[in-house]
């Protein structure tokens, strides 16, 4: 439906010159009576109670649509500009790439059909002309229609508003879907699978998704930042790609463009609704897409709630969501000395239930804790998920997220602190511990101790070594903490700490850069873990 309106006036949008188009603004246009014109004013239409059969949309729901004016009308003053002649109104003018694809093009289907006719758009935030990327795709459609923006009031002597061929979540018509075509799909080269990537933007991220990448190009996938390339060559990339999959964004919206698209689509929602556009757009031009929800938690506020940052808790239903359901080859194995039988000794003298293990790699305490729960945080694990122990889990975080997010219930009996090259994470780390700590707590922090004492089977030579500040932990430890005490085990690259105060200590330490001065870690005993166990006991029954 297409109508004309003589002597119609624009309003510019006002009140979100430098903020997200959120709530609301004022502007729109209006007829020749000041009354609004209905399909001028931009709105979204969000359908309500949509259930899904088989992962598909099943239409007889959703019906119910909420009406959303993003555009409220604003006060005309009389004080206008005016353009003589006959414009089509192209709608609200977005930066934002996929509000422009889905909002600022939503009348391409008229624009179109009369290549001579001038266009005008009211800028979203005030905007006075257009940007790369606006100008990028009316390139690709040979838009060469006269355009004005406009900033001003201004009354225009016939003004075309066509009824848009896109509406957010609700209508996107076969004129639309036309009109949007760029090219022609290929067929598919078989094992082209593309990662369309959002781990290079600062906003709206998945934080650990650099961490999947890596796995993902052991397995033969192409990470693309679609971003860092003109959108006709990203159309030309993706148009034969087998699988494309990735997070949840604007980048999925560009296929629009390639309606006849033959590949596999795999979105992983941001939240626990994916936007509906994704769906609809998938159903109009019949694409095999699949949608994921993986487990996740927000890692940023005080923004906007589509700025969010996030990160998910494991990568292994994503993984296997892709197809992928060896992360690795390497098998879990156990730590190279005495660790897994320290561990285990201690779990079951003390009969513990649940271990925690820190920045674990390629090895694991788990393969020798066979009566207790083990949860790894690492995201630098390598090996694969074959001959996992039972009552082993695993999270691909960090340190930091683990306990800011308090994803335990739990209050773990065992922390096994592993080797890590940072010493800000590490002490963060065990302070976080400590907050979160019984008394009957147990600390295993694994260190490369002095030869002397390590038996010949458990030395670790310097080119076998990683990167490692936890000699600097254990010292920290022995000179700072007071209601701690702290053994090393001998024969082993193991020191374990536990909570019973030390009599007559008063730390010297004036500064962290102090710690190689000062001897009380040197002091600390060297016994069995036998004495150690009979130590931590006897503290317990006093």
């Amino acid at each position: 439906m297409v109508k004309t309106y003589e002597n119609a006036v624009c309003l510019p949008c006002t009140g979100v010159e430098n903020t997200a188009l959120y709530p609301n603004a004022n502007g729109g246009v209006f007829d020749n009576k000041h009354q609004p014109v209905e399909d001028a004013f931009l709105r979204r239409e969000y359908r309500q109670n949509i259930e899904y059969i088989d992962g598909k949309w099943d239409r007889t729901t959703g019906q119910i649509l909420k009406h959303h004016k993003l555009i409220l009308p604003g006060e005309i003053t009389g004080d206008s500009d005016r353009l003589q002649g006959t414009y089509i109104f192209a709608g609200y003018l977005f930066p934002h790439y996929g509000h422009f694809l889905l909002e600022s093009l939503a009348n391409l289907w008229f624009i179109k059909e009369n290549p001579d006719t001038p266009i005008i758009w009211l800028g979203v935030h005030n905007q006075s002309d257009l940007s790369g990327m606006n100008r990028q795709f009316l390139a690709l459609h040979d838009i060469n229609n006269p355009i004005h923006i406009l900033n001003r009031e201004t009354e225009i002597e016939n003004l075309i508003v066509p009824e848009p061929g896109y509406l957010i979540h609700t209508r996107y018509s076969d004129a639309q879907m036309r009109a949007l075509k760029v090219l022609d799909a290929p067929e598919i080269t078989k094992g082209k699978k593309i990662w369309l990537s959002r781990s290079a933007l600062e906003l709206r991220s998945v934080i650990n998704e650099k961490n999947l990448e890596k796995i993902l190009i052991q397995h033969g996938w192409e990470i693309y930042h679609p971003e860092k390339y003109p959108i006709k060559q990203q159309l030309l990339h993706l148009s034969d790609a087998e699988v494309i999959a990735g997070i949840e964004g604007s980048a999925f919206h560009q296929l629009m463009m390639i309606p006849e698209f033959k590949g596999k689509l795999i979105i992983f929602a941001r939240r626990q609704r994916i936007e509906f556009d994704f769906v609809i757009i998938a159903e109009q031009l019949g694409f095999d897409q699949d949608i994921f929800y993986p487990d996740m938690r927000i890692w940023s506020y005080g923004l906007m709630h589509w700025e969010y940052c996030r990160f998910w808790l494991r990568l292994d239903p994503i993984l296997e969501a892709l197809g992928i359901t060896q992360r690795s080859s390497t098998p879990i194995a156990p730590p190279t000395d005495n660790l897994g039988k320290i561990a285990n000794g201690l779990v079951n003298y003390f009969k513990f239930s649940l271990a925690i293990e820190f920045w674990n790699q390629n090895t694991s305490i788990a393969t020798s804790l066979k009566n207790c729960r083990t949860l790894s945080v690492s995201t630098d694990r390598t090996f694969g998920n074959e001959n996992l122990p039972n009552r082993f889990d695993h999270l691909d975080i960090t340190a930091d997220q683990f306990y800011t997010k308090k994803l335990l219930r739990t209050i773990p009996d065992l922390i096994c602190f592993r080797h890590h090259g940072d010493e800000q994470t590490l002490f963060r780390g065990f302070h976080n511990s400590i907050t979160e700590s019984s008394d009957s707590m147990v600390w295993l922090i694994e260190y490369y101790a002095d030869e002397r004492f390590i038996e010949p089977k458990n030395k670790c030579s310097h080119k076998d070594r990683i990167a490692s500040m936890n000699t600097q932990l254990v010292k920290y430890i022995a000179n700072c903490f007071p209601m701690l005490s702290i053994n090393r085990i001998r024969g082993a690259n193991v020191a374990i700490v536990w909570k019973e105060p030390r009599q007559m200590f008063e730390s010297q330490l004036h500064s962290i850069k102090e710690l190689e001065d000062y001897p009380e870690f040197e002091r600390a005993p060297i016994v069995s873990l036998t004495e150690t166990a009979t130590a931590i006991e006897k503290n317990r029954s006093q």
